[in-house]
């Protein structure tokens, strides 16, 4: 049986388009902010 999904892994080029698609979805929170180093999402 399905309970839920623990944590997510993404690949993108825009990473505000991707966040803001993301964070719309029903039930979808924020747990960690995002965090840029040297140009990389950490």
């Amino acid at each position: 049986m399905f309970k839920g999904i623990q944590h997510t892994g993404f690949i993108t080029n825009d990473i505000d388009k991707c966040f803001d698609f993301y964070t719309k979805l029903p039930r979808a929170k924020v747990v960690f902010p995002l965090h840029i180093e040297d140009g990389y999402v950490i």
